[in-house]
């Protein structure tokens, strides 16, 4: 069984095919990941989700990394396959049936995070099922592939977590059950022998952390900081998507979870509440996940996570008797796993343009699968020769002139630094859209205005889910204006280079205002001057509770334009508090020109603001307190 998980592993999951280097948000953050962790850079002052292992969780190709993520992909698989092999072996009745649940497993744990997330499972059933102290203590090192985990992304990090406090609950529940225990064993050996489990857990991550180029000290900042980039990323990326989704998901986990509280306390008693605890954790951090930005992409994540949880506990529900015990109720099982897996399938998007639904199957394309082994055995400078190749063609794309020095991409497309060899001195948060909370915007903004701050910017206006233009990184705008000078305009990004003159800033008083959502408010900006907004929406208790357990309503800002018109863009409220050019419009590179140079008066006069007014998308009695705090202030360069 362990020999077939490999097999399985290896074909569908073992990256013989990695992902080469290309422009976009997603692969240049994941590509930064490997350089992040090249560098040693501190992750405890970094602000977004990942952990300096967080490379090992793509198959994106490094050529400085890609032996480690070989390395860790292989030791994971082997624990996985370990794991998954003592679960079937354990719980299945025959070898046939046995061999059919690792196929289903691994076929279902294949795409992205379900992986993660049903090993980290895996293990902690085979902490709850051992059944003497001696199994525990021999079982306790797969734990170090969690604490792993822990250290890739935050959401693996509290899935880990949450499972090592069960079992601590789990031992605890034993002593109160009763179990019984090996004769020649005191139960305060037992519960000794089940602390080795969160001991090496703690330990491991511990020993990773610095192992990975981290101060030992700075780790509980680490975890803070992810804490609190959780809250904000609910407050700046949820979208909003059909509702059938949430109630498909939410029905169908409901249903397993309920059918296998109810099937286990009736065979394992108390003892049951752990594990049931497990499922609840994962079923709530699979649908955070899917539903919060709600898209078909983010979907597919949950379709493959409900699979993993309906196949591995369908196993637990389905298993045999134990001798003397009443005979499981199979017909309940069945119908939880097949409305679990009804559910979750309804989560995949059936479009050619998204990885799987047209081409679910496509993964299984087993002679492509065995060209690309031959070619990864048989050729070892394929990757690389791939990857510089696909370094030329950005670098033909984008092309740059040459920059001394270091240099920092607004707002996130950093694949431009990498291709074209640049010393990228990137800001905490690493890309603009991520600058999500007042505090992460300021720090950003302080690293491109200190001395040692980048010389150079790549620079293009761009926004993530039709936010305001200027939002993203609002308090870096001043510095960008008055520090910096035009070098290039020629490709997709603006070249700056850092001014050895800065131009003065000249603040205005700020008109401080309080407005209710969709009141409008006039705005009357000078003819020469920019005009700066803070605005200061203000959570009630119950709408802080609601964003912690799911997600914060979208707001939305509108604007009138000189031109005539109405316009309408997202607004974070975090975003917001900072400060952020309001007036004039500045929808691209050429009017972000006209700032630079001055001449935005007359090219920019028709995209002054008017009048503006906030909405939310719902939540305005109970969600938000009832009056916004709105501050203008004028903005002279000189």
């Amino acid at each position: 069984l362990w020999l077939l998980a490999m097999v399985l592993q290896l074909l569908l999951w073992f990256p013989w095919h990695p992902i080469a280097l290309r422009t976009g948000l997603d692969i240049s953050y994941e590509y930064a990941l490997n350089e992040l962790y090249v560098r040693g850079v501190q992750f405890a002052g970094s602000l977004h989700p990942h952990g300096p292992f967080g490379f090992l969780k793509n198959n994106v190709y490094h050529p400085e990394t890609f032996h480690l993520l070989i390395a860790a992909r292989l030791a994971l698989f082997a624990v996985f396959a370990l794991l998954a092999a003592r679960t079937a072996s354990r719980w299945s009745s025959g070898l046939r049936w046995a061999s059919l649940w690792i196929v289903l497993v691994v076929m279902a744990a294949r795409y992205g995070e379900a992986f993660f997330m049903s090993l980290a499972v895996l293990a902690f059933l085979a902490f709850w099922s051992s059944v003497d102290a001696a199994g525990r203590v021999r079982w306790s090192p797969v734990v170090l592939s969690l604490a792993l985990m822990s250290l890739m992304k935050f959401n693996f990090l509290v899935m880990s977590f949450a499972l090592v406090v069960l079992m601590v609950l789990a031992a605890l529940l034993e002593q109160v059950s009763g179990r019984e225990c090996e004769r020649t064993i005191s139960r305060w050996r037992q519960l000794a022998s089940a602390l080795a489990w969160p001991t090496l857990y703690l330990a491991g991550t511990l020993l990773l952390w610095v192992a990975g180029g981290q101060d030992p000290t700075r780790i509980l900042e680490f975890v803070v900081g992810r804490l609190r980039f959780s809250g904000g990323y609910a407050e700046s990326h949820g979208l909003a998507g059909p509702g059938y989704q949430i109630v498909a998901f939410a029905a169908g986990g409901g249903v397993l979870w309920a059918v296998f509280t109810l099937l286990e306390l009736r065979r394992s008693g108390i003892r049951a509440l752990a594990p049931a605890a497990a499922l609840a954790v994962w079923l709530a951090l699979t649908a955070k996940h899917t539903f919060l930005r709600h898209d078909p992409d983010h979907a597919v994540h949950g379709a493959f996570q409900g699979l993993c949880a309906a196949t591995i506990f369908g196993l637990m529900m389905l298993r045999p008797g134990e001798r003397g015990a009443p005979p499981p109720r199979r017909w309940s099982a069945l119908v939880a796993i097949a409305v679990m897996t009804v559910a979750s399938l309804s989560l995949i998007s059936y479009e050619r343009r998204y990885s799987y639904g047209a081409g679910f199957f496509r993964h299984l394309d087993l002679p492509t699968t065995f060209a690309r082994v031959a070619r990864f055995l048989g050729q070892p400078s394929h990757l690389r020769d791939r990857h510089e190749r696909a370094l030329a063609k950005i670098r033909r794309n984008h092309p740059l002139p040459d920059l001394e020095g270091t240099v920092d991409v607004y707002p996130w497309e950093l694949s431009l630094a990498f291709a074209h060899g640049l010393r990228l001195d990137p800001r905490p948060s690493l890309g603009s859209h991520m600058a999500d909370r007042p505090e992460v915007a300021i720090a950003n903004a302080r690293h491109l205005a200190s001395p040692d701050g980048p010389d150079h910017v790549l620079f293009r206006v761009e926004s993530l889910d039709h936010r305001y233009p200027s939002m993203d990184d609002g308090p870096s705008w001043p510095i960008l204006i008055g520090g910096f000078q035009l070098r290039s305009a020629a490709g997709s990004h603006l070249v700056l280079d850092r001014s050895q003159r800065a131009r003065t800033l000249d603040w205005g008083k700020p008109t401080v205002h309080e407005v209710a959502f969709g009141e409008r408010l006039e705005v009357a900006p000078s003819r020469d001057r920019l005009v700066w907004l803070r605005a200061d929406l203000v959570h009630t208790r119950r709408g802080r509770l609601v964003a912690a357990a799911w997600r914060a309503p979208i707001v939305y800002l509108s604007v009138e334009l000189e031109r005539g018109g109405e316009r309408w863009y997202r607004l974070v409220p975090g975003v917001a508090r900072a400060g952020f050019l309001l007036s004039p419009l500045v929808a691209d590179n050429a009017g972000f020109i006209a700032l630079l140079d001055g001449s935005w008066p007359q090219l920019l006069a028709a995209d002054r603001v008017r009048a503006l007014a906030l909405h939310t998308e719902f939540g305005d009695g109970w969600y938000w307190e009832p009056k916004i705090h709105v501050e203008f202030q004028e903005l002279t360069v000189r």
